[in-house]
């Protein structure tokens, strides 16, 4: 395995940590209607849309951080959330567990619109937010069950949303 220069370890600890602690209370928070009325339209923009591309961080095996970027379509309003679904024997799984900090961008398929999610993907085990998001996606059903162990559904949180278009200044909302 590579070795990473202590530096740069600990630079990259101390940005973690930063990180964490601005997303922590972020400054601009929107009052608890406002943050629902956003991770509505959000969830409703992703569902307009005939996929949504997920990004994440992937460390491999010679500790290099490499994006990984694939298309996903299934996602649920649950509890108060937006929730993303996949298996834990997939590597976007393991990069999610390992690193949560994602990205979301979607395309309407009119093509002049678009939405980026950058948000903290975190696991719910319970065993109503899977069959919530397995509900809410009845194609998976074929695949996956709330109860085979295989599934994996993470809770988006201290979620910004970036609406961009041709034609329009963007605009950002947080939930």
């Amino acid at each position: 395995m590579k070795q990473v220069p202590k530096f740069l370890s600990l630079a990259a600890m101390a940005f973690v940590a930063l990180s964490a602690a601005v997303r922590a209370a972020p400054p601009d928070a929107a009052p608890a209607g406002a943050a629902d009325e956003a991770r509505a339209a959000a969830y409703s923009f992703l569902r307009g849309c005939k996929a949504f591309f997920l990004a994440t961080v992937d460390v491999s095996d010679g500790g290099e951080a490499v994006p990984r970027v694939r298309p996903f379509g299934a996602l649920a309003l649950w509890d108060g959330a937006i929730y993303i679904q996949t298996g834990n024997f997939k590597p976007v799984y393991r990069q999610l567990t390992a690193s949560p900090r994602i990205e979301i961008c979607a395309l309407k398929p009119s093509g002049d619109q678009w939405v980026r999610i950058d948000a903290d993907a975190v696991p719910d085990t319970r065993r109503e937010a899977i069959a919530a998001v397995l509900d809410a996606n009845p194609a998976l059903r074929s695949m996956y069950s709330e109860d085979d162990g295989r599934t994996a559904v993470f809770r988006l949180e201290n979620a910004t949303a970036t609406y961009s278009s041709f034609t329009a200044p963007p605009s950002t909302v947080s939930f």
